[in-house]
């Protein structure tokens, strides 16, 4: 499934954006007070990102989305 055909126009931004590698639209589809567990664990949202998605060329290829493109279900690539 191409990005541009996610039914949630901020998912699809999210999901474009971790494609493209732009930092500024994935940074900005998310509340300044967004915060990330790694297995229950807090850690830093913009640190995760720039290290598991930015640095590592993460992608996701979408393959179907549920509840209303809220819910993506596919395989996630890195270079790591």
């Amino acid at each position: 499934m191409r990005a541009e055909e996610l039914a949630n126009s901020i998912v699809r931004t999210v999901v474009t954006a971790m494609r493209d590698g732009n930092h500024n639209a994935f940074f900005a589809a998310f509340a300044p007070s967004a915060v990330l567990t790694d297995d229950g664990h807090p850690q830093s949202f913009v640190e995760w990102a720039d290290s598991e998605i930015f640095q590592a060329h993460g992608r996701l290829d979408v393959e179907q989305e549920n509840h209303n493109g809220l819910e993506l279900v596919g395989p996630f690539h890195s270079d790591q």
